[in-house]
């Protein structure tokens, strides 16, 4: 709501658009200079490495004003100094659930630099030809990337679960049953179960583009990998923002 500009989230809100805007700047740039900069690795090494570290800062700082948004009578300082508004939102009560939130995006960050890096590369595999040997490198390397953010993504996913639900679950089998039966209804535990699920099937494709020895004419598996993931990173920030609103972690 509008009212928002005028409390204390104001300066975060501020905060957050800046960086988030010089980090799109800063992609921007190196999007559009990678290519001169080949040669001068430093340099672009550099670029590459402040503009990552942007983007973290950037998608830290929104979450933390989505937290104080979200979060019904959050303990913000209403008539503060800045930096007690900024300790009450990123560092007080509540904020463990915050950084917890915010290594997960990181982990799929990984994930998905590795998958769009594959699709990227079919695109541009017309008007970018570096050869042959060079995608044969390139394209299991991506996979690589992808397969080891999936896996770690997988395990804070399934821990994140277990805090969740695994109390709910008496330890009888038989009484549990009933109770699994009833949560397969809720849509927001079979949200939780695709964000668990789909990661695995998308390793599978990559996998095999690993260890293919054509790995380039897997196109079919590098795109149906990206599509797996991006329905399993909207079901994760679907079922991280209803659980995460309504304070059940």
């Amino acid at each position: 709501t509008p009212d928002v500009f005028y409390g204390p989230l104001q300066l975060p809100i501020i905060v957050a658009s800046a960086v988030t805007v010089f980090s799109f700047v800063l992609l921007f740039a190196y999007f559009k200079t990678w290519k001169a900069m080949r040669k001068s690795k430093g340099l672009h090494a550099q670029i590459g490495l402040i503009t990552s570290v942007t983007l973290f800062a950037a998608l830290f700082a929104t979450m933390g004003v989505v937290k104080g948004v979200l979060v019904t009578g959050h303990p913000l300082p209403s008539t503060g100094t800045p930096s007690e508004i900024f300790y009450a939102l990123y560092l007080g009560a509540g904020s463990g659930k915050l950084h917890l939130l915010y290594l997960i995006a990181a982990i799929a960050g990984f994930t998905l630099c590795g998958t769009f890096g594959q699709t990227y590369l079919l695109a541009r595999r017309e008007k970018d030809d570096f050869g042959r040997d060079y995608y044969k490198f390139a394209l299991p390397y991506c996979a690589k990337w992808a397969v080891a953010g999936a896996i770690m993504q997988l395990f804070a996913a399934a821990a994140l679960f277990a805090m969740l639900y695994l109390p709910m679950f008496p330890i009888e089998l038989t009484a549990s049953i009933p109770l699994l039966k009833g949560l397969l209804n809720d849509p927001l535990f079979v949200a939780w179960m695709l964000a668990i699920a789909l990661p695995l099937i998308a390793c599978i494709f990559w996998i095999t583009i690993i260890f293919s020895a054509t790995p380039m004419r897997r196109k079919i598996g590098v795109y149906c990998a990206a599509i797996i993931m991006l329905l399993a990173n909207i079901a994760l920030i679907l079922v991280l923002l209803v659980h995460y609103g309504y304070q059940r972690f």
